[in-house]
């Protein structure tokens, strides 16, 4: 009896240890095993020299129950793989053989999430107007403790519309991008249109008209989270999902 109720408090110590290890991906907690989307799209370019470059910018927390010492490793899966960048711990790193390891980092508590929680920040520059760029990583994380138990996720980052916000859009004639807090369109033809944003609960919690056939509208008054969007004016109504970070 005894023996058994050793193995059942170590069974618990292990999948408590797992439980305590999470990764956060656009606000949203990722289990383990799963896939988390994250891509804002930023201009550094310096026209008036030439120079056009863009950049995917993919954002990450890892989170712990506590204050512990913690084994980080990201892995290169596909993509353009001389372009990214990966920062955590305050250190950026190039690729190097595929494999980026962290080692013994505490992570630690973080007042912008309220949490035990490192930001890992992924960047990959363009150079190409309208090229579409997309690259998946793994994120792998263990207590140093206790390496048996990890937990992983896949992590993509890209500025193909059709994997971040866009649904029911046809290729070629509207265009509507997310960047996490804005949406940024350009419509064929002329018409009146409206933004229609509503909450999981499917409560229309946002609405912006729009006169023009291309600009911005900004998202930045609406709580982090996932909605649904309709944009109504045309002879068929555009939808599709967005998470607002």
């Amino acid at each position: 009896m005894k023996k058994i109720f050793t193995m059942m408090a170590a069974f618990a110590v292990a999948v408590a240890a797992q439980a305590g290890l999470k990764f956060k991906v656009g606000g949203q907690i990722i289990e383990n095993g799963g896939t988390g989307i994250a891509a804002t799209i930023t201009d550094e370019s310096y026209p008036d020299y030439g120079i056009y470059i863009y950049k995917i910018n993919a954002e990450a927390y890892l989170l712990t129950d506590e204050d512990e010492l913690v084994d980080l490793k990201v892995e290169f899966l596909e993509g353009e793989e001389s372009s990214v960048q990966v920062c955590s711990f305050g250190n950026c790193v190039p690729w190097a053989n595929h494999t980026v390891d962290f080692y013994g980092k505490t992570v630690p508590f973080s007042a912008e999430t309220n949490e035990y929680a490192t930001n890992l920040e992924i960047h990959s520059e363009y150079y190409e107007t309208g090229k579409i760029l997309t690259n998946k990583l793994r994120l792998t994380a263990c207590y140093t403790e206790d390496p048996e138990q990890s937990v992983s996720i896949t992590l993509v980052m890209t500025s193909d519309p059709a994997l971040t916000a866009i649904d029911g859009v046809e290729a070629g004639q509207s265009e509507m991008r997310f960047d996490g807090r804005n949406f940024q369109f350009r419509f064929e033809g002329n018409a009146s249109r409206t933004i229609d944003l509503f909450n999981a609960a499917g409560q229309l919690v946002h609405s912006a008209a729009i006169d023009s056939n291309e600009g911005q509208v900004s998202l930045a008054t609406l709580r982090p989270g996932a909605y649904l969007y309709r944009v109504r004016g045309d002879k068929k109504p555009m939808t599709g999902k967005v998470m607002v970070r």
